[in-house]
C-alpha cells in the first residue's frame, strides 16, 4: 500500500475542512438579526436590571432561562441589546437574535435555530466539526427543514452532546412576540418554553 506524504495529507485535510465550511455556510443565517450596540441602555439607566442579569449569567446555579416581561415601551429591548453588547465586549456572548415584525420575510422564526448553530460553529471549532458530521450528507437538514424540534435536536443538541464547553452558552433573544409565529400549536415561544431546560443557559427578552 502506498504511503502518503505529510504534504499530501495536509492537502486532503485542507480539502475536507474547506468542504465542511461550505456545507455549514449553506445553513440559513438570520440577516440583520444580530444585536445593535447603539440600541443599548444609556449610561446609568436600568442598572438594577442589568446587575441582576449579569449575576444570573455568572451564577452556575441559576435557572437556565431568564424571561423579561413588560408592556411595550418599558425598555425590554434596550436591556436586551445592552446585555448582548456587554457580554459581546467580554467575548462571552454566544449568539443574539433580534426579531422585528417588519423584517419577518428576512428573519423567519426557524432562523433562530439555524443562526444559533452557525454562531456556535464560529465560536467553538469542536462544535463545527460535530455539526459538519451531522449535516454533511443531509441536504434537507441544511437547507430544507423548518421544523423546530428537528432543527433544535439535529443542529444544536446533537453536536453539543459530547462536547465539554467551559462557561454558559449565552443567547440573547429580543421581541419574541414579533417572530411572526404566535398562532397555532407549534408557535416558537411555546417550543422554547418546553425545551428551555435543554439549553445550558439562555436569556430571552
Amino acid at each position: 500500500m502506498p504511503v502518503r506524504s505529510p504534504d499530501t495529507l495536509r492537502v486532503i485535510d485542507l480539502r475536507i475542512v474547506t468542504e465542511l465550511h461550505a456545507k455549514i455556510r449553506e445553513i440559513p443565517y438570520g440577516t440583520g438579526s444580530r444585536f445593535t450596540p447603539e440600541k443599548g441602555c444609556l449610561p446609568g439607566i436600568r442598572m438594577a436590571f442589568l446587575d441582576f442579569i449579569v449575576n444570573w449569567v455568572d451564577n452556575p446555579n441559576s435557572e437556565r432561562s431568564l424571561v423579561l416581561f413588560g408592556q411595550a415601551g418599558t425598555g425590554k429591548s434596550s436591556i436586551a441589546h445592552e446585555v448582548a453588547r456587554r457580554f459581546d465586549k467580554l467575548h462571552r456572548l454566544t449568539s443574539s437574535f433580534i426579531f422585528l415584525r417588519k423584517e419577518q420575510s428576512k428573519r423567519e422564526a426557524y432562523h433562530l435555530f439555524t443562526t444559533l448553530a452557525r454562531d456556535l460553529s464560529d465560536r467553538y471549532p469542536s462544535f463545527k466539526a460535530a455539526l459538519g458530521e451531522v449535516i454533511k450528507d443531509n441536504t434537507s437538514l441544511r437547507v430544507g427543514t423548518r421544523d423546530y424540534p428537528t432543527l433544535f435536536q439535529s443542529l444544536i443538541l446533537e453536536p453539543l452532546k459530547d462536547l465539554h464547553i467551559v462557561g454558559p452558552i449565552l443567547i440573547v433573544i429580543d421581541a419574541l412576540d414579533e417572530s411572526g409565529d404566535v398562532t397555532g400549536g407549534n408557535e416558537l415561544h411555546k417550543f422554547l418554553a418546553k425545551t428551555s431546560q435543554d439549553f445550558r443557559r439562555t436569556s430571552v427578552c
